[in-house]
């Protein structure tokens, strides 16, 4: 955004949107834009009422055969496994995928080509499940999501909120299942 903003001098209005305000934001606000305005559209931060929250407690070391258990138990599940590091993601979907889950991964290490590849597949329902980092929670808008699973906390509450929010789209009930580390 900073980029843009520098290099496009002729400008007659800026307008920015996010689905919360953070403060690097902010900043960019004050910084590029003559007296900034807020509109804030229903409840901060406030989550989607058609998600039902769930909670897992688990130990490090039974996380994964949790994971495997939830997605079995839940054949029609169609959804997002959030890692806090692509080190987890790339784990989680390599051990899923020798298994026989229909599953790939994306995080920042990733070209837009592969991005675009992975994204593709899971658009067009190829892939079961995605497993990804924090990157994939923003801008997000698939149809029909199921579930969304945290395999690690999120670091933030907006982050919490920007997660779940890919699932229980457009009247859909959608499933947000946080596993709480023993």
């Amino acid at each position: 955004i900073e980029f843009i903003l520098k290099n496009t001098p002729n400008r007659e209005s800026i307008w920015l949107f996010s689905a919360t305000m953070p403060t690097e934001i902010r900043k960019v606000s004050k910084r590029y834009m003559k007296e900034p305005v807020e509109v804030t559209i229903g409840k901060v931060n406030a989550t989607n009422k058609s998600i039902d929250h769930q909670y897992y407690v688990t130990s490090a070391q039974y996380r994964y055969e949790t994971l495997k258990r939830i997605i079995d138990f839940n054949p029609g599940i169609y959804g997002i496994i959030f890692t806090r590091t692509k080190a987890d993601a790339q784990d989680v979907a390599a051990r899923l995928t020798r298994e026989g889950y229909d599953i790939d991964a994306i995080h920042g290490d990733l070209t837009q080509q592969q991005r675009d590849r992975v994204m593709g597949q899971f658009r067009d329902k190829t892939l079961q499940l995605l497993i990804a980092t924090d990157v994939a929670a923003r801008g997000l808008d698939i149809s029909d999501i199921t579930h969304v699973i945290n395999y690690s906390l999120p670091q933030s509450y907006d982050d919490y909120v920007h997660r779940i929010g890919r699932a229980g789209r457009a009247g859909r009930i959608g499933f947000a299942l946080t596993f709480i580390p023993r």
